[in-house]
């Protein structure tokens, strides 16, 4: 990513020359009066297809044990939801909430080194 100009609030990206030229077939169409505004319109369009993923709540551990482990989904500072997942035998971590093994939540708490520790004790490769 460019450098943000001093006291500015725009910053500068290199693209190259060929969506440049690309879009230079564009000015003067559409209502496009500048790349800038084609820029904008393709970032727009595109950050909209990642929209889930820019809104979606953070997670956190805050409860755990060798039976399971409750994740929190923080947005702000408030908790909006919280998932428990189990360590179900034989080898099996599940997700209340999604009903899924395979889950961001799920996902979230594999990672966790307490987690691993816990299932490694047990002798688990989670699916």
């Amino acid at each position: 990513m460019g450098d943000t100009m001093s006291g500015e609030s725009h910053v500068t990206v290199k693209i190259p020359r060929e969506l440049v030229e690309e879009m230079d077939k564009l000015l003067g169409k559409h209502g496009f009066r500048s790349r800038g505004e084609i820029a904008k319109e393709a970032i727009r369009r595109f950050m909209e297809n990642y929209k889930d993923i820019l809104e979606a709540p953070v997670l956190a551990d805050l409860n755990l044990n060798e039976h399971g482990v409750q994740i929190a989904e923080i947005q702000g500072n408030k908790i909006v939801g919280v998932a428990q997942i189990y360590f179900k035998p034989p080898n099996k971590v599940l997700c209340e909430k999604d009903e899924s093994s395979d889950c961001r939540h799920v996902k979230f708490a594999l990672e966790l080194p307490e987690v691993q520790e816990i299932l490694r004790k047990k002798g688990w490769k989670p699916k």
